[in-house]
């Protein structure tokens, strides 16, 4: 508990101080470069060039992460690390960290906690709205504590399975989880933490049975869902490691869905079709607590007006504005699976 207190007053300090520099325009946009995964392939294959292009920025981001965390949550970290060595549910997982830990040269203990905090320290906003045409524009924005250094870790990644090309994802190098993707003609999903749960709750869902990790859950449904319905279901139905939104959007009129869950089952389902509005939106926290950024993205939503809705004004009169767009934002990304079409910034 003391953790997750700290860990909370953190960001706040944080974040209010990244909207400063947000607005003061310190940052720059950039596109980061796109690498192709073939699943069929082994790990170190798959994750070779990407990890060579960016494996000092890794070791860097990783070094400064576990410190940083070490002095607020020993016990927690010391939870991950013997579970790093305990999991057993998720072979593919702890060994697609190896592959990566050995081809950065960082110890596979610091990558694999890093892998969780990922999924825990990531303060983000997602809409699902539908224009006019019944177009649906999925809106992302990823904000993460440590923004200056993780910015640069980001990456497009094209997934393919026997050379038959799947789906595209937003990834985070080091990551084996996926926090943003979509599949073409079929739907796509984002990811928000949810503030509830701790390390320390996560590793103990994942040592008794097979709880997955949220984003590991993600890329899963991303590989093998195969329409906006089955992802819904897969979604709503799986065991997970901790508390999260999943946001969801199709390719139809009204397919979008905002999906409530804790690690045992689902909560509140908030979809698109049975809303009296033209979009959705979600950040950090649920309905019955205020959010400034919620609050005013859908502010803003409402100036814009459904009849203006596009990818590029999704990006720049939504996602690009503060608060939505803060100093701890790493990027913003506006796509659309029907349309087959995206659109991307990375901050920093």
């Amino acid at each position: 508990m003391k953790f997750k207190v700290q860990s909370k007053m953190l960001f706040a300090v944080f974040l209010a101080f990244a909207t400063i520099v947000a607005i003061s325009g310190a940052r720059e946009v950039h596109e980061p470069k796109t690498y192709k995964m073939d699943i069929t392939h082994d790990h170190k294959t798959n994750w070779g060039p990407l990890i060579r292009d960016k494996a000092e920025a890794l070791r860097f981001a990783i070094q400064t992460i576990i410190k940083d965390y070490s002095r607020v949550a020993k016990p927690a970290i010391k939870s991950i690390l013997d579970a790093s060595k305990a999991v057993t549910d998720f072979p593919e997982f702890s060994e697609e960290i190896k592959a990566i830990a050995a081809l950065a040269s960082i110890r596979y203990e610091e990558l694999f906690i890093a892998n969780f905090l990922y999924e825990l320290s990531t303060f983000c906003t997602s809409i699902v709205a539908q224009d006019e045409q019944g177009n649906i524009i999925h809106g992302r924005n990823l904000d993460y504590f440590y923004q200056p250094i993780i910015a640069n870790l980001t990456a497009h990644v094209d997934f393919y399975k026997n050379g038959e090309y799947l789906f595209r994802a937003e990834v985070i190098v080091g990551s084996v989880g996926i926090l943003t993707g979509y599949k073409p003609g079929a739907f796509g999903i984002s990811i928000n933490e949810r503030h509830r749960g701790s390390f320390t709750s996560i590793v103990q869902y994942i040592l008794r049975g097979k709880n997955w990790p949220v984003g590991y859950w993600l890329r899963h449904v991303l590989t093998n869902a195969d329409s906006y319905d089955e992802a819904l279901e897969m979604l709503s139905e799986q065991k997970l490691a901790a508390p999260v939104y999943y946001i969801l959007s199709g390719v139809k009129a009204g397919e979008g869905a905002i999906i409530t869950r804790s690690p045992l089952k689902v909560e509140f389902v908030r979809k698109l079709s049975e809303s009296k509005s033209w979009y959705i939106i979600q950040t950090n926290s649920d309905d019955d607590v205020t959010s400034e950024r919620k609050e005013k993205g859908a502010k803003h939503l409402d100036e814009l007006g459904q009849n203006n809705l596009t990818l590029d004004t999704m990006l720049e009169k939504i996602l690009s504005v503060s608060p939505t767009m803060n100093g701890a934002t790493i990027y913003s990304t506006a796509y659309s699976s029907g349309l087959n079409s995206s659109n991307y910034r990375q901050w920093y």
